[in-house]
């Protein structure tokens, strides 16, 4: 949507994607990356906030899988084609914080 954020757009795709509603107000972002050009951008948020895997409903038409992983898992999946090939290394800036 044109007039939010990206990280109020960020909660509204979670709800709609997984059906978990995060407080803004209780749980605010920590903004950790943000990458813009000219054909997209890349925000990335860091948002602490209990969550069972088992709790999370998936949206069949947006979501394919959900998971934990570490991060060695996570870049095998990079390079297997499936996990999104980022450009930059988010991975460690989440891994230092």
């Amino acid at each position: 949507m044109q007039s939010e954020d990206s990280y109020h757009g960020s909660l509204r795709e979670t709800e709609e994607e997984f059906r978990l509603t995060i407080d803004s107000y209780e749980t605010p972002p920590r903004l950790i990356y943000s990458f813009k050009n000219n054909n997209y951008f890349n925000d990335i948020c860091l948002i602490e906030q209990e969550a069972a895997l088992s709790s999370l409903h998936l949206c069949e038409e947006e979501t394919s899988d959900v998971r934990w992983a570490f991060l060695e898992k996570i870049s095998q999946m990079q390079k297997e084609g499936l996990f999104i090939p980022l450009h930059y290394p988010w991975q460690e800036l989440l891994v230092s914080l």
